[in-house]
């Protein structure tokens, strides 16, 4: 995001027509001591036909070729007919032999009586519920619940965030290849965060699934590439975490627990099982590596304002209670109270299960915005913008 050829800064330089409207521009500079953001994006493959899309209709289908949802259960032998249709030589290339290795993993599944649910596509960027807690010192930020354990492909799940530089994030690789694409190809973990404190629970299986491999044509090279089919996944026995240390004022270890500071904000993450620290070994930079294919990452954020001195906040955060097994965790967070989460359980404050879904489009202190509906209503300091997407109309007052 700190690339100076990032394309939405060059998009606006070159779009003289576009206006600011002034109530965006004092949202952006606005800094409250606590902000919280719902959030809810894309749609269900099994809802697809409730918003008149058809997977046959060269029309609709366009949409969920755009989000990356070609290759489920039940619209891959659609998207294959079709691809004949159009006759696109990079979907030949690229999407089309992935897409194949997929649905002969579901006809194999099928034919050995696996169960599964139909939903193995690591590219379909399917419905997220968004969460995010942000005070003038850190920012953290979660998909709740996504997809756990399914195969990935690009997605950033969850991020720690003290500057521009200083963040932190946990992640199962998808192979050794530190600069391949592929490396974003591995499982998702099963999070859930409540204002500054989140969980991530990975659970890597041993083996892939049966089914063919791709078929990888004579044309595909560089960027034109099919991905490897579900039959092929490494599955690396362990988790990693991007922490670059260097970017923090102050880090320490406590417990299991390494603790770090960037200015006024604080930062804790706890691994289940011993981690180690590695200089280039995660997305080419420092980082940590914890073996295990079953794996708890915990990550609690603190400040100065809130919770007084470094020193003091990592004591009481390393001497907390915190008990784990079989993939289930109760912790005492400070600040917070009792928590307790697991793979298959609740995501539970002080005994009361938090729901991880079913948010608003936009839910935040400037806008709240229903999932399905089309007008935006935007408001702060007397300001506001009025968005009305159907009728394509946009009224700004103040």
């Amino acid at each position: 995001f700190n690339n100076p050829n990032n394309m939405t800064a060059v998009c606006l330089a070159t779009s003289p027509r576009y206006r600011l409207p002034e109530v965006i521009e004092s949202i952006a500079q606005d800094m409250p001591a606590e902000f919280e953001n719902f959030e809810r994006q894309s749609l269900l493959i099994s809802e697809a036909e409730k918003y008149g899309i058809r997977f046959d209709d060269p029309d609709t289908a366009m949409l969920i070729w755009g989000a990356g949802k070609y290759a489920n259960q039940r619209n891959v032998a659609a998207t294959l007919k079709l691809a004949d249709h159009y006759q696109s030589h990079r979907f030949d290339v690229v999407m089309r032999p992935y897409a194949e290795a997929v649905l002969g993993t579901y006809e194999e599944l099928d034919r050995q009586g696996i169960a599964h649910d139909g939903d193995l596509d690591r590219k379909t960027l399917a419905q997220v519920n968004k969460y995010t807690y942000r005070t003038p010192d850190y920012q953290l930020s979660c998909a709740q619940d996504y997809r756990k354990g399914k195969p990935g492909f690009q997605q950033h799940i969850w991020q720690a965030t003290l500057g521009p530089d200083a963040a932190v994030f946990a992640l199962h690789r998808g192979n050794e290849d530190e600069k391949s694409y592929k490396y974003w190809v591995g499982r998702f973990p099963r999070v859930a965060q409540h204002r500054n404190l989140l969980v991530a629970i990975f659970n890597i299986p041993e083996h892939p699934l049966p089914g063919p491999r791709t078929v990888f044509p004579g044309e595909a090279s560089g960027n034109a590439m099919p991905s490897p089919g579900p039959s092929e996944e490494e599955l690396l026995p362990y988790t990693v975490a991007v922490f670059p240390r260097t970017h923090f004022d102050e880090v320490t270890e406590k417990h299991g627990w390494i603790f770090a500071r960037k200015a006024n904000g604080y930062l804790a993450l706890y691994a289940q099982n011993p981690t180690r620290w590695t200089e280039n070994g995660v997305l080419t930079g420092e980082g940590l590596i914890c073996d295990g294919r079953q794996n708890i990452w915990i990550c609690q954020m603190g400040s100065l304002a809130a919770d007084g001195s470094f020193d003091t906040w990592s004591d009481r955060i390393a001497g907390a209670s915190l008990t784990i097994v079989d993939q289930n965790i109760n912790y005492e967070a400070a600040g917070i109270g009792s928590v307790s989460f697991g793979w298959d359980s609740p995501f539970s404050i002080n005994g009361a299960a938090l729901s991880l879904g079913d948010y608003p489009r936009f839910g935040n202190k400037y806008c709240h915005t229903d999932y399905e509906s089309a007008i935006y209503n935007i408001s702060h300091q007397n300001r506001s913008l009025h968005l009305h997407f159907q009728d394509g109309t946009r009224q700004e007052k103040g």
